[in-house]
């Protein structure tokens, strides 16, 4: 015997066989232990030795023992989590849950906040049994804060009721700001039935309100749906007058529009959507902004902070894969996203401002309205709710920041004649554009937009997306003359 191989063994194939090293799997190791996925784990390594080899890459990257293949990433991964959480189910696993819970629900604490108001939503996917979670969440200036999370098996009323009065007990008597069991003031969902009733079978003075983007996107739906027979030209104007109903600026001017809707000629070729639109209006305080006026909601009129922390989740915590049993499930909320939070909000605090309250004129100089930025509050019609406004942003009584305010005010005015001037001068700046340049434009303007307000995303993709209807229904230019129509005279009513 010569003990000589008959094949190859300096190739990619005869590499890709061999055994992973010990080295390369405690570098797996401590990457899942710092939250990567095995994606992402195996994406790290490549990317080290890319750097670290070079040219020589190409070779190294099919040696199986320094760069694994993604089955053994997997493999190890749940290997490791089924050491750390035990089995997927069964009495070892509630057990396991149980101490789990308990710890991570001594952590309590008080945010004013959530006794005006709070969002919830669900989600589902986020393990092999294919439980509900549920998060409830508050505002405050570093965006969503949550208050309390609920995994169910289902999402019917009886089974969300009892995970709702199973929060409530384990509640301090100081909940929601010292409201305790009644709630927050406003409760924000989407249109979910069993949680809305269990929300009011639980906190009866609480207001349960809608979401506008879920609602309008229903609508929307049933508009395109095959089964209620609209014409497809008919339903960008039926969409647009029921937007209208959401925006209306007083109750009687709500009332107004909609006996208009009622009597549109489109509207009345359709009884189907006359009948429809009758059973939404019939729920009208849930989610017409002008019978919201009462109501602190802070300008909120949408579900983003919880489709932002809905994100989080799936993204950052869980890597877009499943947990491996709801005890890892409830173990990564404890961890992850409360790391997340932690950086959030560290974030915040490291740029926080004092608190002051100050008088600002409005842009036309007729009048003034009260600033106090402790609270998050201004009289104009836009900040009165709470919402953030303009006249949050400046202080004309003090100082360095209302000079500082005034040069750039006038910095923003030598701005918009230079750029009248260049319009005039430059002809391309006078054609109207197509569709496809509008979209490319318009994608720049809202991604800067929301870097500073990225609660307006929506309202950004809504706006785009009325565009493309307008766009096919009608042809040509004529959804870029009434864009600029509709920016002109959206700038001239500001306040």
């Amino acid at each position: 015997m010569n003990n000589a191989h008959n094949h190859r063994i300096i190739c990619a194939a005869a590499l890709s066989k061999r055994d992973v090293s010990k080295e390369t799997e405690l570098k797996l190791k401590k990457l899942f232990e710092s939250g990567h996925s095995p994606a992402s784990a195996l994406d790290t390594i490549k990317y080290d030795l890319q750097e670290q080899e070079e040219d020589n890459y190409w070779f190294v990257a099919a040696d199986r023992s320094v760069c694994p293949d993604r089955d053994y990433c997997y493999h190890l991964y749940y290997k490791i989590f089924k050491e750390a959480y035990g089995a997927k189910g069964g009495e070892e696993m509630f057990m396991d849950l149980q101490s789990r819970l308990e710890q991570y629900n001594e952590e309590q604490g008080e945010v004013q906040q959530s006794g005006e108001m709070a969002f919830i939503d669900s989600t589902g996917n986020c393990d092999r049994q294919n439980h509900r979670l549920f998060l409830l969440l508050t505002h405050c200036s570093a965006g969503g804060l949550r208050l309390g999370v609920l995994v169910t098996t289902s999402e019917s009323q009886q089974t969300i009721s009892a995970a709702l009065h199973l929060l409530t007990s384990i509640l301090p008597r100081e909940a929601f700001f010292g409201r305790q069991e009644k709630g927050p003031k406003v409760i924000m969902t989407d249109d979910c039935l069993t949680l809305r009733n269990s929300l009011r079978a639980l906190y009866p003075d609480s207001t349960c309100v809608l979401c506008i983007f879920h609602l309008a996107q229903a609508m929307w739906r049933w508009l395109w749906s095959s089964h209620h027979g609209v014409l497809k030209g008919h339903r960008p104007q039926l969409m647009r007058s029921f937007q209208g109903l959401i925006y209306a600026e007083s109750p009687a001017s709500l009332e107004k529009l909609y006996m208009a809707l009622t009597e549109d000629p489109v509207a009345k070729g359709h009884p189907q959507f006359l009948r429809h639109l009758a059973e939404v209006y019939a729920r009208r305080e849930e989610w017409a902004i002008c019978l919201q006026s009462g109501l602190p909601t802070r300008g909120h009129h949408t579900n983003n902070f919880a489709e932002g922390a809905m994100r989080v989740l799936k993204d950052k915590v869980l890597h877009s894969l499943k947990a491996y049993n709801i005890t890892q499930l409830v173990d990564f909320v404890h961890t992850r996203l409360e790391a997340h939070y932690i950086r959030q909000f560290t974030d915040v605090a490291n740029n926080r401002e004092d608190a002051m309250s100050f008088s600002v004129s409005s842009s036309t100089g007729v009048d003034r309205y009260l600033v106090s930025m402790d609270i998050g509050f201004c009289s104009c019609p836009e900040g009165v709710s709470g919402h953030c406004c303009k006249h949050q942003e400046t202080n004309e009584t003090i100082g360095e920041v209302g000079d500082n305010w005034r040069q750039l005010t006038q910095l923003e005015k030598d701005l918009d004649v230079w750029v009248e001037g260049l319009k005039a001068s430059d002809s391309r700046l006078q054609r109207n554009i197509s569709f496809g340049e509008f979209v490319i434009a318009f994608g720049v303007y809202r991604d800067i937009l929301c870097q500073a307000y990225p609660e307006r995303r929506e309202e950004m993709d809504s706006y785009l997306a009325t565009m493309a209807n307008f766009s096919q229904c009608y042809g040509g230019t004529l959804f870029y003359e009434y864009h600029l129509s509709f920016s002109a005279k959206s700038a001239n009513e500001s306040p």
